[in-house]
């Protein structure tokens, strides 16, 4: 696709992420060394534990998000609407795809591929260099988003030790919030066998993890 037609993209990308210090027309000639692509409804985009060979822009659509749980069953995750970027961290790790990305309707984006994404990395221009603050700007996006989680998930958990419900309820609940943990981190591979003897786990906060609730805590009060 030309450079005028991403510019719009480009644009929503970089308030979406909250790029600064950017402009739309370099990512958009960023974003246009890469190869259109459409993915008609159901459609596959990447499987769960498959390659990270490449990663994807979405103009239009949404893309549906899936992980197997302990059983091997597929949940699902999220559903992200475009424009949005999917599938960078295998490329920045090198790491296997941590989900399934379906077409949850009809989508146009575009395929940037492992040798395009390294390129830019590397590339000393203005739309190397807008590629880049985008790329940084997402990840640090989901670090956050994970570290919210994870919070939350540690605060039910904590709760949870003084509720009062059966063993058989806490058991169940305490698995379910382990596996979502693991799941958010997306480097823990958690099997069902690691979480059955729930006897053997405790949870045990550090003086950093207790100031923070206390001060939570206060927030919430006021």
């Amino acid at each position: 696709m030309k450079p005028e037609e991403l510019r719009p993209v480009a644009r929503t990308l970089l308030r979406t992420y909250q790029v600064r210090s950017t402009r739309s027309r370099n990512l958009a000639l960023a974003l246009g060394k890469g190869q259109s692509k459409v993915w008609s409804q159901g459609d596959l985009i990447c499987a769960e534990g498959g390659p990270s060979d490449s990663m994807f822009a979405t103009m239009e659509g949404s893309v549906q998000v899936l992980k197997k749980d302990a059983s091997g069953k597929e949940k699902e995750l999220a559903v992200i609407p475009a424009p949005s970027m999917i599938g960078q961290m295998g490329l920045v790790d090198g790491s296997a795809r941590s989900a399934t990305c379906k077409a949850a309707s009809a989508i146009k984006g575009i395929l940037i591929s492992k040798q395009t994404f390294n390129a830019l990395l590397q590339e000393q221009s203005p739309e190397g260099s807008a590629f880049r603050h985008l790329l940084i700007s997402t990840m640090m996006g989901q670090l956050t988003s994970a570290n919210e989680k994870i919070s939350g998930l540690v605060d039910d958990l904590v709760e949870e030790q003084t509720a009062e419900v059966s063993r058989a309820d806490t058991e169940e609940v305490k698995k379910d919030k382990l596996m979502k943990i693991a799941g958010v981190l997306d480097g823990w591979d958690v099997k069902e066998g690691d979480v059955d003897d729930l006897d053997t786990i405790e949870f045990v906060m550090d003086e950093d993890m207790r100031r923070t609730k206390e001060a939570r805590e206060r927030t919430r009060k006021w």
